[in-house]
């Protein structure tokens, strides 16, 4: 039979990964080529006095100290390794939401930008209109001076005198243009403010689409089931066909979004015209 001295020096004799798994196992696995002997001396005696006597002297031993002290440094470097890798997700994460938070961003400005300009446009179209029509009004109110002015000379007639009891003077034209104003009274009153609504434009749609499709469509991408979709009139010949969509103000940043909406549709604000005709050529 074998002795404690043989069993320590066929130990030694294994490589280092080997001799740490029987260290960890208590045990020798069955991937380990050892002597019958030396594996029923290590799976069989482990209370034994004389294989705690030998175990003491395999711990004393400087390369198993040696071991010993790698796989320390191992694990620390595994703890370690593992909480680089977690911070470097977080790192990445958040790298990610802000370049989503600045596309956002970009695009809701270039949103508000396309409908100021079309602001700026139609206030200086309905600008231009008023002062033709004031300059027209003006001239009409000379002529009309003018002809007065020669009946009084020749038929001595008095200068006609407006509501106002002021002779020879036109009253102001309205202004029309007056800046919109926001209530602000938090009482109770006899009715209130409806709540905002977010109304878009759906432009360059297929023929054979229905809004029972968009409804679907936008119920499924949005997750929300508050949506009114009206198919908007639709010219003679036209190609494509538009919708008018409303649905709850909190989501108008995500209605805006192009990722959201398939490839070629037109996203953009809903003009509220006064006539069909107009709504018709709006695509």
């Amino acid at each position: 039979m074998a002795t404690s001295s043989e069993f320590s020096a066929e130990l030694l004799k294994l490589k280092k990964d080997h001799l740490v798994e029987i260290i960890l196992n208590k045990c020798v696995p069955s991937t380990i080529s050892v002597s019958e002997e030396l594996r029923r001396h290590v799976e069989d005696t482990e209370n034994d006095g004389t294989s705690k006597l030998a175990k003491v002297n395999l711990e004393n031993n400087i390369p198993f100290i040696k071991l010993e002290s790698e796989l320390k440094l191992t694990k620390v470097e595994l703890e370690c390794s593992k909480e680089i890798i977690a911070t470097l997700k977080t790192t990445v994460s958040d790298k990610e939401l802000i370049i989503t938070l600045l596309q956002k961003s970009k695009q809701i400005n270039s949103a508000q930008m396309d409908c100021s300009v079309a602001d700026a446009v139609k206030k200086s179209s309905n600008q231009g209109n008023q002062e033709n029509q004031r300059t027209n009004i003006n001239q009409i109110n000379c002529g009309v001076a003018n002809g007065m002015k020669i009946d009084s000379n020749h038929g001595k007639q008095n200068q006609p005198t407006n509501y106002s009891g002021n002779q020879g003077k036109s009253q102001e034209p309205i202004n029309k243009n007056k800046a919109k104003v926001v209530g602000s009274n938090e009482k109770e009153n006899v009715f209130k403010s409806a709540p905002k609504r977010a109304v878009i434009h759906l432009g360059r749609v297929n023929l054979n689409t229905s809004p029972e499709d968009i409804k679907n469509y936008v119920v499924t991408t949005f997750k929300r089931n508050d949506f009114n979709i009206e198919p908007c009139p639709v010219r003679e010949g036209a190609k494509s066909i538009s919708f008018r969509i409303e649905t709850d103000i909190s989501i108008l940043e995500e209605l805006y979004l192009s990722e959201n909406w398939p490839k070629g549709v037109l996203i953009n604000r809903y003009r509220f015209f006064r006539n069909q005709t107009a709504a018709a050529e709006f695509k």
